[in-house]
């Protein structure tokens, strides 16, 4: 006889708020693996579980979060995001979820870096590709030198200066 769970089942939306992610995501992962449970309850044993296939990490603890009051937040954010996509050794094919590179972060600090990483996107920098477990980026192998320059603290609008601009530049938008 096994003994009963330890705690009441949790609902999709329950587990999907605590992994901090959409429940179409959550689902979306467990049914690509086939592992979508009966009546879609949960228990806290399958926060682990569905963490790593969905491929969920954590990039910014609270050791490498900035005191609130830093007056080069975005710079000093810019620069901990570059550094910890070598960290990850996401260059020419190591991919990662694009949620990763926010997660841990507050609101605010996710609006700030979420503009950098999008220039980085129209700059060729990063490279973005749709997949099951979401929308994963890496960093284009040629481009390298933008995020060693970006991680030294080099302005962006430095950093890809070099590069040959895309037709429109780097800061149009699509429209």
């Amino acid at each position: 006889m096994t003994a009963p769970p330890s705690h009441p089942p949790l609902s999709l939306d329950e587990i999907a708020r605590l992994l901090d992610l959409h429940p179409f995501d959550v689902a979306r992962v467990l049914g690509q693996q086939g592992e979508m449970p009966v009546g879609l309850r949960f228990q806290r044993e399958d926060l682990e579980r569905i963490s790593g296939l969905a491929g969920i990490e954590t990039w910014w603890p609270d050791s490498l979060r900035l005191p609130a009051e830093d007056p080069a937040r975005s710079e000093a954010l810019a620069v901990g995001l570059c550094r910890l996509l070598f960290e990850h050794d996401l260059v020419g094919g190591r991919w990662t979820r694009a949620d990763n590179l926010l997660r841990g972060l507050d609101g605010d600090d996710q609006r700030r870096l979420r503009g950098l990483i999008n220039a980085l996107i129209r700059a060729r920098v990063l490279q973005s590709s749709p997949s099951w477990r979401g929308l994963q980026l890496s960093v284009v192998a040629g481009r390298v030198s933008v995020i060693q320059d970006l991680a030294r603290g080099v302005p962006l609008g430095v950093a890809v200066g070099a590069l040959e601009q895309p037709p429109g530049g780097f800061g149009e938008g699509r429209r």
